[in-house]
């Protein structure tokens, strides 16, 4: 995830702000609740059949998807739940993962280890940036930062009965500075480092970074963390030419 020099602007405008605006569409918690349908991202889906908590706190969704998780042929639905929106900032949000037993919704995965904090993001805001399922992965993302930018995104496979981070990509940098992207699969312990100086027309870095390079090695990671434990997992390694990655 790379941003444009026009952003550049936008983020000075933002820093001189008393609130900040969060980048996606998931910030609207403008969720309301209906006699007999619930308004999610501007669509409106009939309310029967729901989990219960979709319904009493439409309010305080602030992402959901859905898709087959397991490969069983039934899609599940994740909704990820803000708990308290007048304190929200430091407060946990709920990533729920919900099963379809027979037409009937039934919470599978309860976690509040996977989503980060309102205030996580910096100067930007929230930084949950959305929730997704990719050929039955589930995906989420994150971003933040202020004029130095942060983006990174979580991929979890079922698997061995239980949700396991295989994947994780990040990317940090400045717009006319400079973008680093760091790539890695767990499964694999696959790791890819790449450093790209971006050169803008109307601003010229007070550093020269040299030109573009990557870097490409194997870590093997023993132990994959498990999506009700990511917010608690860290690692830290090297790659050989010295650039420190994090998960």
């Amino acid at each position: 995830m790379k941003f444009s020099y026009p952003f550049l602007i936008l983020s000075f405008s933002f820093l001189a702000c008393a609130e900040t605006t969060k980048h996606s569409e998931s910030s609207d918690n403008d969720l309301s609740t209906q006699q007999d349908s619930v308004s999610v991202e501007n669509e409106v889906v009939s309310s029967e059949n729901l989990p219960q908590r979709m319904i009493e706190q439409a309010d305080l969704i602030l992402g959901q998807t859905e898709g087959d998780l397991d490969n069983d042929g039934i899609a599940e639905k994740v909704v990820v739940f803000a708990r308290d929106l007048e304190f929200e900032s430091t407060s946990p949000r709920d990533l729920i993962i919900y099963k379809n037993n027979e037409g009937v919704w039934e919470e599978w995965i309860n976690t509040e280890n996977a989503v980060y904090t309102a205030d996580e993001g910096g100067m930007m805001g929230d930084p949950f940036d959305g929730v997704s399922i990719v050929n039955g992965i589930l995906i989420i993302d994150h971003w933040g930062g202020s004029s130095w930018k942060w983006s990174n995104t979580d991929k979890y496979r079922y698997q061995d009965g239980d949700f396991y981070l295989i994947g994780y990509t990040s990317t940090y940098g400045r717009p006319c500075d400079y973008w680093e992207d760091y790539d890695v699969n767990l499964s694999t312990g696959g790791c890819i480092f790449s450093f790209e100086p971006e050169v803008c027309e109307d601003y010229e870095s007070e550093e020269d970074y040299g030109p573009a390079w990557e870097e490409t090695f194997n870590y093997p990671i023993k132990q994959l963390p498990k999506l009700t434990e990511r917010r608690n997992f860290t690692l830290q390694f090297d790659s050989p030419k010295g650039k420190t990655f994090y998960l």
